[in-house]
């Protein structure tokens, strides 16, 4: 495991979950507790004042302010980290226990004992709770494939740097288009399950992503790098996926049928865009000028 200088750092999780992001991977909506619910959970004292440190996810510094201390150097916040990476969290209140999705794993913390687990694996290190806010040994992240914690020694300020899969440029631009298109956060699907759920025929795209729909509304982004001779190809998989779904809203929650039949594709480059929100115009004027910063 890397190593990680000293970094009072106290940003994340309230015991009692409030939530409003969707679980990576999960086909439906993150539950928050009950009004005045609160878990068991064993507190532990805070170890100093709040530091000048930074927190960057994927080079993006987060916001710490008016949160507790973390209770030691290397402990950092599963929730804040969770939901800033576009994944999120659910508390269980006959198991007095969270689950916190990171894109590909959910990593489950016992509030009442502190033991922490990947994919119902048990890992080293407790979770540790300090004013209502839990924060997990750095050592947890680190370990998960795609992930890595690192202390920037150089800089003037204490600074660590959590970076995950969502770092790669195509990842973070498909979150950027969904939201200015108004599209809520689906299934993140990679280009081969592209192909294997038939959206796409083989081969057409080189490397892409999408976040695709749940039962009840017909919001979609994909974003794709299309490979050679395979633009038409492309645009006519696409197009059979818009009149799949106008097929489908035509009949069932049939308020969303404008914007289905409003969907848009647009090209720039080897890349190309489909979408289907309450403001595909706006997505498709922000990949215009970004997908050249694609590679």
């Amino acid at each position: 495991m890397k190593q990680i200088a000293a970094l009072t750092l106290g940003v994340g999780l309230t015991a009692a979950l409030s939530l409003s992001a969707l679980a990576a991977g999960t086909s439906g909506p993150l539950i928050a507790p009950p009004p005045g619910a609160q878990p068991e959970v064993v507190e532990v004292p805070a170890t100093g004042e709040w530091s000048s440190g930074l927190l960057v996810l994927n080079g993006t510094a987060l916001d710490p302010s008016g949160l507790p201390a973390a209770p030691a150097y290397d402990m950092l916040p599963l929730r804040l980290l969770a939901e800033a990476d576009h994944g999120g969290a659910y508390w269980d209140e006959e198991t007095n226990s969270g689950s916190f999705y990171l894109e590909q794993y959910v990593v489950n913390v016992d509030f009442a004992t502190g033991a922490i687990t990947v994919d119902d694996q048990a890992v080293e290190g407790k979770a540790q709770v300090v004013q209502g806010v839990t924060f997990v040994p750095a050592s947890v992240l680190d370990g998960l494939e795609g992930y890595a914690v690192n202390l920037n020694p150089e800089m003037d300020v204490d600074r660590i740097d959590v970076t995950t899969p969502n770092s790669d440029p195509m990842i973070q631009l498909l979150y950027q288009l969904a939201d200015a298109a108004g599209v809520g956060y689906g299934m993140k699907t990679t280009a081969a399950e592209l192909e294997e759920t038939k959206i796409l025929s083989e081969g057409v795209f080189t490397k892409g992503v999408g976040l695709l729909p749940m039962m009840t509304n017909p919001d979609t982004v994909i974003l794709g790098k299309v490979a050679e001779g395979k633009l038409e190809q492309a645009k006519a998989d696409l197009e059979a996926y818009r009149k799949s779904q106008e097929d489908t809203f035509s009949w069932y929650l049939a308020q969303h049928l404008p914007k289905v039949q409003a969907a848009q594709v647009a090209v720039s480059g080897d890349w190309v865009l489909f979408v289907i929100g309450e403001n595909a115009g706006a997505a498709v004027e922000l990949f215009q000028t970004s997908a050249a910063g694609l590679e």
